[in-house]
């Protein structure tokens, strides 16, 4: 056996070797890649339209033609699939044409299906087989797909408020038949009418649908539909009949059917609004005069420059189709509102009109969308992500508030948080400056002080009262979903205090910066974990992470668990390291947490295919392991690929898109409400990002696509500096600059590694402890001494030792003040001995327990039974 003086030496050479690997390539750089010259060449618009796994379920992607933030998302649907389509289902119920990427059904509002199929007596339950094969291509702007038992070929493209069908009937002998279905949204309709043209060439109507994800909300989308050539006979139906001959039905289930001679090539044009028929057709006419190819070519054209923002250069052919791809799903939502005359119909349901050259926008899933996709949309596209802000300052100015997850023109209130405030404040801090920002933060703080109430029963902060009571939100059943809300609001008032800042508001940014450290008081430090609160101030007795066998996620957190949630204080990550024990302990955990990937809302790891997860594989960047976080992110984009299962979970409009897009390029906005990129190993060699003022971020990584599986980053210089820091000046966004990545094959374990290399934290006003009485009930004899036992954690570094002391109302209860150190990891065992005096008569009372670490000061509940027989031996 070596000596253990020979072992040490052995190791230390190994450790200079191997730095001297990950300090060199293994084998010399054989050339950049060109630059992708027409990214639309590189979507295609069937990646991620199937299921994301046995524990994600379908990914709710649509492969049908729209324009970037478009009205129309004109794409075929398969029977029983509550967002509109999946690659995995054979049976198609033809086309309609409003689609979005939601965890719930809705939209597929005006449904249509070309057939050769006879209407039969329920045409309203057709279906035909569609042919996921060779025949259906997907890519912006256009989709195809052949019906193999009819033989149609339907083609499909779009401009902003018109889908355009053009469908090639077979020569068999048999009659084109076109069905139209006002009355088959997907969330189904509540009213809908059609009405068949006296021209025999037209149709229009309108449907009412909504209830999105069981609440109350409600929209109309009216249409109008023209054809290439004269129908030769018509109907309609109810739902529980069918009228040969007739031209109107009004009824939830209504639609209509018209026919052809057989051979037809007929080219259906179809536009929607929101206001009305007439706006409608006037949107018809505006923008349905081109032919089929023109405006094929036209959207491909629109497309290619959206995607050119961003140009990279890669070799590996599956990595651009899902990155462009990814792209492409981030630019879909939220969409366009207004009529081309620039009307539409407001929160308050009356009809309002948009600024001449402005556009207003609607269907932001805010608690899915504020993490990476609205960050990506003001550096990318701030006039329009100017829009869509005071689209949604708009909405408030008409009912009172701002919508939480609004869909057309109502708030459905989904989720919990007041997401649509860092939403606004990403889409700001990344570009969007064209808005009313003095009434956009008046509405912030409006809802975040007194709930923000709105129209029908909406309050955006329901129970704003007690939140601000307790400086948290109980686990109630008015809250539901307490630590969840706690960790969000928390984040949301950060982002307040961030904007405020930003607009000179020094005492509303203070205000808010304090309250952006309520997470810490959900810190149970018995458990380590953010756990659910009662409105005494008691947590439950027991472990913090308890795994659900029924439900979908952890009592009092919103789609996941007391593990996969106690990692969410993006603000303040220094101080959720801290609180966790360290640097070491932190690491130590989260390796554990990311042993697997994406495992859904019941068990303790990180579920990547859901949004609190998102900026998880980052947080070793916080903790002096960057190498890990390029190792997690890599793993985590292997997750997504080329294929229609090619995505870990529910899209989201574009939620998980946009993240696979950052990761991709080797950045992530970590921070909400801030313009922070951390970083991790680009994928690609080359990738410049177009910003507006004619500047750019230039991002080299030589060897990223490369054969040589270079996947951690060596050393990085901005604009020619060198830097060991793992995220990117504030600059970088607002200016521009060069990022050059030097990468390696093995792991580098001291770039980036020192304290000060972390990203910022925000830790301001945070308290200096959390405890917690796991106990809190005492029964003693009069005359007698127990012992109350706290457990306590320091929140933040330096801080000095404790005292705890007691009061209570009733003479003759005491005890001695008690202080101490905490240990290395910030804990402390604190036992306070309760004395009653034999003065003291039977009975309950209360006593007040307070420990205080420097200026912070934590006050507990203790239940004093004052008893002859007690618990104590």
């Amino acid at each position: 056996m070596r000596s253990r003086k020979a072992l040490i030496a052995l190791i230390a050479a190994t450790a200079v070797f191997m730095t001297f690997i990950a300090a060199t390539p293994p084998i010399a750089y054989d050339g950049e890649p060109g630059l992708v010259a027409n990214p639309v060449n590189h979507v295609d618009t069937l990646i991620g339209t199937g299921t994301g796994g046995e524990t994600v379920g379908e990914i709710n992607n649509f492969p049908g033609a729209s324009m970037p933030f478009g009205m129309v998302q004109y794409s075929p649907d398969t029977l029983g699939n509550y967002a509109g389509y999946n690659y995995d289902n054979p049976r198609s119920t033809g086309f309609s044409m409003t689609h979005a990427s939601v965890g719930c059904a809705a939209f597929g509002d005006i449904s249509m299906l070309p057939t050769t199929t006879p209407t039969g007596t329920q045409p309203w339950n057709a279906w035909e087989r569609i042919a996921h094969n060779d025949t259906e291509q997907g890519m912006p702007g256009y989709y195809t797909v052949r019906f193999p038992r009819t033989g149609v070929i339907a083609e499909l493209t779009a401009t902003t408020r018109t889908g355009i069908g053009r469908f090639n009937y077979p020569h068999d002998g048999k009659a084109a038949l076109f069905h139209v279905r006002s009355g088959a949204s997907l969330a189904g309709n509540s009213r809908a009418t059609i009405q068949i043209g006296e021209d025999n060439s037209t149709i229009t109507g309108w449907a009412t649908s909504g209830g999105f994800c069981g609440k109350n909300n409600t929209y109309t989308v009216y249409f109008a539909m023209k054809f290439s050539q004269p129908f030769a006979s018509y109907g309609t139906w109810d739902g529980y009949q069918v009228y040969p001959g007739i031209r109107g039905a009004a009824s939830p289930y209504s639609g209509g059917y018209v026919e052809f001679p057989t051979g037809s090539v007929l080219e259906v044009r179809t536009a929607i609004s929101y206001v009305s028929i007439d706006g409608a057709r006037a949107n018809l006419a505006a923008e349905g005069g081109a032919s089929f190819e023109q405006v094929r070519a036209a959207a491909s054209s629109k497309w290619n420059s959206a995607l050119s923002r961003i140009t990279v250069a890669g070799r590996r052919t599956g990595d651009l189709e899902t990155f462009y791809t990814s792209l492409y799903r981030s630019l879909l939502h939220p969409n366009t509102f207004n009529d081309a005359d620039g009307r539409y119909v407001g929160f308050d349901g009356f009809i309002h009109t948009v600024l001449e050259g402005h556009t207003h926008y609607t269907n932001f899933s805010d608690w899915d969308t504020y993490r990476g996709v609205a960050a990506l949309h003001g550096l990318l596209f701030p006039e329009q992500a100017s829009d869509m802000a005071q689209s949604l300052v708009n909405d408030a100015e008409q009912s009172g508030s701002y919508p939480r997850w609004a869909l057309a023109n109502s708030a459905t209130g989904e989720m919990s948080g007041d997401n649509v405030v860092p939403l606004i404040v990403n889409l700001y801090a990344y570009g969007a400056k064209d808005f009313d920002l003095k009434t956009a933060l008046h509405y912030m703080v409006n809802a975040a002080t007194k709930g923000g109430v709105g129209l029908n029963g909406y309050v955006e902060r329901p129970g704003i009262d007690t939140y601000l009571q307790l400086s948290y939100a109980p686990q109630t059943a008015a809250f539901g979903v307490g630590a969840s809300i706690t960790l969000e609001w928390s984040v949301d008032d950060f982002a307040i205090s961030r904007f405020a800042g930003s607009l000179g508001d020094v005492a509303t940014a203070a205000q808010f910066q304090k309250r952006a450290q309520y997470w810490q008081n959900l810190f149970n430090p018995s458990t380590r974990y953010i756990s659910p609160r009662s409105p005494s101030g008691s947590f439950l007795a027991g472990p913090g992470f308890i795994e659900s066998r029924t439900g979908f996620g952890q009592d009092g957190f919103d789609e996941g668990n007391a593990e996969q949630y106690v990692w969410w204080v993006p603000h303040n990550v220094a101080g959720l390291v801290t609180a966790l024990g360290g640097r070491k302990a932190a690491a130590d955990r989260l390796d554990r947490f990311t042993e697997e990937l994406n495992v859904g809302p019941n068990e303790p790891y990180l579920w990547a295919g859901n949004e609190p997860g998102f900026g998880v594989p980052w947080l070793y960047n916080y903790i002096g392991r960057p190498w890990k976080t390029q190792l997690t992110v890599g793993r985590v984009r292997g997750l997504f690929g080329p294929t229609p299962d090619g995505e870990p979970g529910n899209d989201d409009l574009g939620a998980l898109s946009s993240w696979y897009v950052w990761a991709a390029l080797g950045l992530y906005p970590s921070t909400p409400g801030t313009p922070i990129l951390t970083v991790n190993a680009p994928l690609f060699d080359r990738a410049v990002i177009a910003i507006p003022g004619g500047k750019s971020i230039h991002i080299s990584a030589p060897g990223a696509s490369g054969p040589h599986n270079l996947k951690y980053i060596n050393g990085l210089s901005i604009d020619g500096e060198a830097t060991d820091h793992t995220y990117v000046p504030e600059s970088i966004v607002q200016s521009g600059g060069d990022l050059d990545f030097s990468l390696s094959r093995y792991p580098n374990k001291v770039w980036g590694t020192a304290e000060p290399s972390a990203p910022p934290s925000f830790g301001a006003d945070s308290s200096a402890v959390t405890v917690n009485v796991s106990r809190p009930v005492l029964t003693i004899a009069p005359g007698a001494t127990a012992t109350v036992k706290v457990d306590a954690q320091r929140m933040v570094d330096g801080a000095g030792g404790y005292n705890a002391t007691i009061t209570s109302s009733v003479e003759g209860i005491t005890a001695a003040p008690v202080s101490g150190q905490f240990a290395s990891d910030g804990s402390a065992a604190v036992a306070v001995a309760i004395t009653l005096a034999q003065s003291v008569p039977e009975g309950y009372y209360l006593v007040y327990l307070t420990t205080t670490v420097g200026e912070s000061a934590r006050r507990s509940i203790v239940f004093v039974i004052a008893a002859s027989e007690t618990d104590e031996p």
